[in-house]
């Protein structure tokens, strides 16, 4: 996230919860997250890096900033894209 200065929030249904869960384990840099998980990676439409494409809604976003909060961080990034897989597709570039 720090290096490429983009993410995905992807926003799971009951089914994908213990998938997300493996996905959250503190791996390095090499490891396929989405092979850990047993998920399909989606390429995303404003950010070079995949959405989870059983998750029915991801959020495409650009680190803003990563503030340290005690021992962990509050990471804080920009929506450039909402996908809901379901039925409908929001671009920021709409509201401007």
């Amino acid at each position: 996230m720090r290096d490429l200065g983009e993410y995905v929030i992807n926003m799971v249904s009951e089914p994908l919860v213990e998938a997300m869960q493996r996905s959250s384990a503190n791996v390095g840099p090499l490891q396929n997250e989405f092979e850990l998980a047993g998920v399909t990676p989606k390429p995303c439409k404003c950010v070079n890096v995949p959405a989870v494409l059983e998750a029915p809604i991801a959020f495409e976003l650009k680190l803003n900033r990563i503030i340290p909060v005690g021992g962990d961080h509050l990471v804080l990034g920009i929506i450039e894209h909402i996908i809901n897989f379901l039925s409908f597709s929001f671009d920021k570039k709409l509201m401007t």
